[in-house]
């Protein structure tokens, strides 16, 4: 039921949809990052949209609460992910020899910190060291 009275009118329990298209998809990147980041940001809130007589009747802006927890649990540099590489397809480690479809990188363990189905795709991510890392390397001739 939607019915609006003169005053302030109360609507609890309404669920907003987030669509991604080719025109916004920078917006919602932007959005969702500032989100798993955990900062509150202020968006606008317009509608409805497709009631016929109320079009863009209501415009509020809100706080969009960011995460409270942090989106990314573990993050670790482990020899089959980083250096010999792992199929993507079955998990096992790569040969040295045969390594063209092999993935290397950090290994990352990540939650959904939302109520709601979240999938990630082509997501590229800020990589600082929190201590400097040294290498000692011996080079042997056979």
């Amino acid at each position: 039921d939607f019915n609006v009275v003169k005053g302030m009118n109360h609507l609890s329990g309404a669920v907003i949809n987030l669509t991604k298209t080719d025109e916004n998809v920078h917006v919602v990147a932007q959005l969702l990052e500032t989100w798993a980041r955990g900062e509150d940001q202020t968006v606008f809130l317009s509608g409805p949209t497709a009631s016929g007589i109320l079009d863009g009747v209501v415009v509020q802006s809100l706080t969009m609460r960011g995460v409270s927890e942090n989106v990314i649990t573990a993050s670790m540099i482990e020899h089959d992910y980083s250096f010999q590489g792992h199929s993507a397809t079955t998990g096992e480690a790569c040969s040295l020899l045969n390594n063209k479809n092999c993935l290397r990188g950090a290994l990352m363990i990540m939650k959904n910190p939302g109520p709601f189905p979240l999938r990630l795709k082509n997501v590229g991510f800020d990589v600082d060291w929190t201590t400097p890392k040294k290498y000692k390397v011996t080079l042997s001739v056979l």
